[in-house]
């Protein structure tokens, strides 16, 4: 694993400040709380820094707060579904398989010491129906069980479910410039001009830039753009050739390993992936988003040769999950995609194949909510000239749709008597640019505006 530093912010008062560096996440105000907060999108490194975490723990890192602790213990929460005790979850996850060390051993050696950090990843990935129930992580959480621990709690929001002890916050910002260099210069290419080829391609592009400031996206792309057979990224004008493009570099990448005798079989799975959309879909749109699925399930819904297709490219991942009941202790296998972002572009596929017939708009995506799955409405828009026009229309009905609307209306790629028809609708109304939107968003306003300029549409 390589590691580099992205920004990251402490809450303080009512303020966001800087912060130097990841190992000041402790000496963040309250420094009297001992729960610590770390937020961040998708993709921008939560898993990455726990890990970082307790690899310092493990080498006894000079630098590191890490290193204050007699036991530093690392869960993923996605893995703990219905796990009453987190003794339970330690020794079925942390210890060797056949270890003789037992439950009422680990309660007893944690109550005996002086200095212990819990790194719990994911609690946004925690199932919402074990929020409400008497288990140990929701007691460690609200600071009902080892209040005096050091617990570092990672997530994509801050949640609903939290103590008012004062616990600290922490967001993650994404890949600086600097962290950008740093990490090419690591881990791709030790080379200035090369460096500086890819820093151009992807600051010269506002489609990459936005991407690029998450940490997962610019390392993908970092990587890609080095190879002997890549796809032209620093072109894409929309999201949805941006994404394209990086499906395409992982079948590419499979592909370039296989036989010539299975090529054509795996042409087929690249290409037809219908039932992997509808799943994907239904997932999004659930009552409670379920992107997490029984191995069994998928695999006989899917089929097996493409289902080992998928998991061997790396878009579907596997998983092992502690399941606990009365009838059946054990680890289960998951499957879930290797990025919520994936989930969407296949569901978007969907989306767009649905669309194009006569249907109700309102009540197919009405479970989708458009700010928690933005992209698949966007991917949609680009993937489907026919369903685009629906969908932009359905999506500036919402509340602030309009903003909204600009990304989606960029997907339509080439349609220019679209888009002027957008762009006289929406110059028909205020337009406002603010600090706080996506650099994206910004300039999508003003590339509208210049076309509005170009073709005499007046404010």
């Amino acid at each position: 694993m390589v590691f580099v530093e992205g920004g990251m912010e402490y809450y303080s008062g009512s303020t966001w400040m800087k912060m130097g560096s990841y190992d000041d996440c402790v000496i963040a105000p309250p420094k009297s709380a001992t729960r610590s907060f770390i937020v961040g999108g998708a993709g921008y490194g939560k898993s990455t820094l726990a890990l970082q975490y307790a690899y310092d723990w493990c080498n006894n890192v000079k630098h590191s707060f890490m290193r204050n602790y007699e036991i530093m213990i690392l869960l993923r929460l996605r893995q703990l579904a219905g796990v009453p005790s987190i003794f339970t979850a330690i020794r079925r996850f942390i210890l060797p398989k056949h270890s003789t060390i037992k439950e009422s051993d680990i309660k007893q050696i944690l109550g005996a010491s002086t200095s212990v950090a819990f790194i719990l990843d994911g609690l946004d990935e925690y199932p919402e129906d074990d929020f409400t129930k008497d288990f140990d992580v929701m007691k460690i959480i609200l600071n009902k069980m080892f209040q005096n621990f050091e617990i570092i709690i990672t997530s994509r929001y801050l949640p609903k479910y939290r103590s008012d002890m004062g616990a600290k916050r922490i967001r993650l910002t994404g890949f600086t410039c600097d962290a950008q260099k740093r990490y090419i210069q690591k881990a791709v290419v030790n080379d200035k001009m090369k460096t500086q080829k890819i820093m151009h391609d992807i600051h010269d592009n506002p489609v990459v830039e936005d991407f690029c400031q998450i940490p997962l996206f610019f390392v993908m792309f970092a990587h890609m753009s080095q190879e002997e057979k890549k796809e032209d990224f620093a072109s894409c004008k929309t999201v949805t050739g941006f994404f394209r493009n990086m499906i395409k570099c992982f079948h590419t990448h499979m592909r370039n390993k296989l036989k010539d005798a299975n090529v054509q079989q795996y042409f087929l799975y690249e290409r037809d992936h219908r039932e992997l959309d509808l799943i994907a879909f239904r997932g999004l749109s659930a009552d409670r988003q379920q992107i997490v699925w029984p191995k069994d399930y998928l695999r006989e819904r899917l089929g097996g040769e493409f289902y080992d297709q998928y998991v061997r490219i790396g878009i579907l991942v596997e998983e092992e999950v502690l399941k606990d009941d009365p009838n059946s202790l054990g680890i289960t296998q998951t499957v879930r995609f290797y990025h919520k972002l994936f989930c969407e572009w296949y569901a978007a596929h969907y989306v767009a194949y649905v669309t194009r017939s006569e249907i109700s708009l309102q009540d197919f995506l009405k479970r989708t909510d458009p700010a928690g799955n933005q992209y698949m409405y966007r991917f949609a828009c680009g993937l489907s000239r026919e369903a685009s026009d629906k969908i932009i229309k359905y999506v500036k009905g919402k509340p602030d749709g309009s903003k909204f609307a600009i990304l989606c209306i960029m997907e339509q790629n080439g349609n220019t008597d679209i888009v002027l028809d957008n762009v006289k609708d929406l110059c028909s109304r205020k337009v406002i640019l603010a600090r706080d939107q996506s650099k994206l968003l910004q300039r999508s306003t003003i590339q509208l505006l210049e076309i509005a300029s170009t073709e005499g549409v007046s404010l």
